[in-house]
């Protein structure tokens, strides 16, 4: 028989007594829980206050599968001082700030986050997840038309079905207090809508397990609203100032936990005791904001991070209001959000320097429709090359068009979704390695526009790496 066995012909035709098998391995008992955790401090909230909600110290907590759940009540219009009443693109606008606690320890901090999660919403998210998901769970509308058409963002909306849907997506109001022939369509003053959210923040987006039951202090996030004339966007009736609010409630976070066996625990135990511990990376951003005060502008940026993946900078208007996008990214720092104003400040290029080093070598020329800023801004989100991820970016939002120098005529041929971005890894981003933020003397914008700016800042994210190291004795060390 043993000769039947081509790469085996020595073996014996019988096994002999002496032969011992070990027991197959058996993969280690673990279940899953779902458990919402609500706030702490209050149960209703409205513009300006604070959500801080803890986390159990049971468990390891599965980041990418937990979320924010919370009904939002939209009141204070009616039909005869708006027209349309909505928030601006995706529910996640009401969050100003969204801070990661451990104890006393910030482990990440975002000021402003309602810039960072538009920048991501617009450059990062698709079409197809804009018009089906992201309506369900984040109110994100289709664009709406008047997003569609340029600046123009405080003209009626028109006489299509477009608008009416995008407007019911956002919160269920159905098309605002009149459609587009007169005839009212709503007369309530006040609607409620149920979201869930996936945070965008790095400590909730990690691949590890966060092992809570391991940490000696609690974990918290602290979610901060925005004021509503900041994340609203009304159109009033003729002569009609509106004073539109908002309120949340019935907020939870939906936790998912995982619970393993001894054996799990004790090697988790093990690798707390090593002298390496057990490392958690995740991905974070800081906020910086600075004044356009010419068409010559030289931008210091004051970061000190270990590892700096990316920085992303757009342009907006110091103040914001009822009546305009304040999540607009202008590329002509001479319009207004409301569309006002004659174009003659265009970025016609940029150039990022950190320390003595030029980033690209080149200034980026961003004349007849910025096509080198969009390559710059997809090797940034890592999706050079990706053509299964999509964006909600057009040719008619990202530079000018309908002009042939780089100029426009009108604020409607200008767009409103221009980012200037620059990539400073040297590999796909799955590991640490940025650029080291604490060798470079500093870190600086070049923007050159075409005229001088009007009311204009630059805000700019820088995007680094952090690394939250647990050890044994409930310690945690913090390395970004």
């Amino acid at each position: 028989m043993s000769s039947h066995f081509r790469y085996y012909s020595e073996a014996p035709e019988t096994v002999p007594f002496s032969a011992s098998y070990p027991p197959p391995s058996q993969a280690i008992k673990s279940f899953q829980s779902t458990v919402k955790i609500p706030p702490k401090n209050a149960n209703t909230f409205n513009p300006g206050d604070k959500i801080r909600i803890e986390l159990p110290p049971q468990g390891y907590w599965n980041a990418r599968e937990s979320y924010l759940e919370l009904d939002v009540t939209l009141s204070g219009y009616d039909a005869t001082t708006c027209k349309s009443v909505r928030f601006q693109q995706g529910i996640q606008s009401i969050f100003e700030r969204k801070n990661w606690l451990y104890g006393g320890l910030p482990l990440e901090d975002t000021m402003h986050s309602d810039g960072i999660d538009r920048l991501l919403l617009e450059a990062g998210c698709g079409r197809d997840w804009s018009e089906s998901t992201g309506t369900i769970t984040e109110g994100v509308a289709i664009s709406c038309l008047e997003h569609e058409q340029g600046m123009q963002l405080v003209t009626d909306p028109p006489s299509t079905s477009l608008v009416v849907s995008g407007e019911q997506i956002l919160q269920d109001l159905a098309g605002a207090m009149y459609n587009s022939s007169g005839s009212q369509v709503r007369s309530s003053s006040s609607t409620t809508r149920r979201y869930t959210i996936l945070l965008n923040t790095g400590v909730s987006m990690t691949a590890k397990n966060w092992p809570l039951q391991w940490l000696a202090s609690q974990m918290a996030l602290e979610l901060y609203l925005a004021p509503a004339s900041k994340c609203m966007y009304v159109v009033p009736q003729s002569g009609q100032t509106p004073v539109v609010t908002y309120q949340v409630t019935n907020v939870n976070f939906v936790l998912n936990l995982l619970t393993f066996s001894d054996l799990y625990d004790q090697a988790f135990q093990t690798a707390l005791n090593s002298p390496s511990g057990v490392p958690i990376k995740f991905n974070a951003f800081t906020y910086h904001t600075l004044n356009l005060t010419g068409s010559s502008n030289t931008l210091q940026i004051q970061t000190r991070h270990r590892s700096i993946k990316s920085v992303f900078a757009v342009i907006r208007d110091q103040s914001y209001s009822y009546t305009t996008d304040s999540g607009i990214f202008f590329f002509d720092a001479a319009i207004q959000s409301d569309g006002s104003g004659t174009p003659g400040s265009t970025v016609l290029q940029y150039q990022w320097r950190i320390g003595g080093r030029y980033y690209p070598s080149q200034p980026v020329d961003c004349r007849y429709g910025a096509a080198e800023a969009m390559m710059e801004l997809q090797k940034a989100l890592n999706t050079l090359g990706d053509y299964s991820v999509g964006q909600r970016i057009s040719y008619r939002h990202w530079s000018t068009y309908g002009a042939a120098n780089g100029s426009a005529s009108s604020a409607a041929n200008i767009g409103n979704k221009f980012i200037m971005a620059v990539e400073l890894e040297t590999s796909n981003g799955m590991e640490v390695s940025g650029i080291n933020g604490e060798e470079q003397s500093d870190i600086s914008l070049s923007v050159t526009l075409n005229g001088a700016p009007v009311s204009k800042r630059c805000d700019v994210y820088v995007h680094y790496d952090a690394l939250a190291i647990c050890r044994a004795g409930n310690v945690m060390e913090l390395i970004d």
